[in-house]
């Protein structure tokens, strides 16, 4: 079985090309499944990082994100996502299976 694992997206704020190069890993790697790790939507807005004012508020950053988030479950079909730091709930995924990981 092929997994395709990724992470740290980081939506709206990814770089220009991360979904054409997942696009092209997918054609290369044709995966059985896809899990992200996490990270996939920034949060700039509610961090506790310093801000950066010219960056949107936090309903803006959600809406451009779950704008991505499409795009990506669109891209990548039956994303399973793993529960991360940050939250997920909020983030807009429709077609989603969340996993949990136990350490033992």
């Amino acid at each position: 079985m092929k997994t395709l694992i990724i992470s740290d997206l980081h939506f709206p704020y990814a770089h220009k090309d991360s979904l054409p190069f997942l696009k092209a890993v997918k054609s290369w790697l044709k995966p059985d499944r896809v899990v992200n790790i996490g990270d996939e939507v920034d949060y700039h807005a509610i961090s506790f990082h310093d801000k950066d004012p010219d960056l949107d508020n936090a309903t803006q950053e959600l809406l451009k994100a779950r704008e991505d988030i499409k795009k990506l479950e669109k891209l990548l079909k039956n994303i399973q996502l793993l529960k991360s730091l940050h939250p997920t709930i909020l983030s807009g995924y429709n077609n989603l299976t969340f996993i949990q990981m136990t350490l033992r």
